[in-house]
């Protein structure tokens, strides 16, 4: 095999070995989905805590929005509980189970889910309150939950509960690995 051969062979591998690497890092950067445990009690439930007493000026608010995005599949579902005050205390509101609500649900299904008009439950218009999830079974995911409070002027303030995933380090040393690989590849040249 002759010199110039060979390298184009290394040259080549080189190329596939960056574009894996980064297709890796590309890959493991991604919401952060978060699953949900199962229960059968408001004690049982993840619970996300919103304190907006120091937005828009404070409290009184005029009314409150909730989203939340589940991943669900077939058979599965997630019951969401309202608190009026942090950590899962004094449980207000229950909806649930919320199901995909396709009798031949295609896995994985993602649900959207908001709940507002908060106006009728004035214990949570001082802008401190809690959220809670549980399912009676199965692995669904929580993928996204803010909240908006609204001022009396119609102001609005939100707050992520979940933040966006951050790539671990070794995920960006691979992407960059592959990078640093792909540009020496195309500047040096077979003799």
């Amino acid at each position: 095999m002759s010199l110039s051969r060979c390298w184009a062979t290394t040259v080549q591998f080189v190329r596939q070995v960056a574009f894996a690497a980064a297709l890796v890092a590309v890959t493991s950067a991604g919401s952060a989905a978060v699953t949900i445990p199962v229960g059968t009690t408001p004690a049982d439930d993840l619970v996300y805590n919103f304190d907006f007493t120091s937005s828009l000026g404070g409290p009184p608010f005029f009314d409150l929005i909730i989203d939340a995005t589940f991943i669900i599949d077939a058979g599965e579902g997630v019951t969401e509980d309202l608190f009026a005050e942090l950590n899962g205390v004094d449980l207000r509101f229950s909806a649930g189970p919320l199901t995909c609500g396709i009798p031949s649900c295609p896995p994985p299904r993602t649900i959207m889910v908001q709940f507002f008009n908060f106006i009728a439950l004035p214990d949570f218009l001082d802008g401190v309150f809690s959220v809670g999830f549980r399912t009676t079974g199965g692995t669904p995911d929580l993928l996204a939950l803010t909240a908006t409070i609204i001022d009396a002027g119609g102001a609005r303030a939100t707050i992520d509960a979940l933040a966006p995933a951050v790539p671990e380090p070794g995920s960006l040393v691979l992407l960059g690995l592959g990078l640093a690989a792909i540009a020496a590849s195309r500047r040096r040249k077979p003799s």
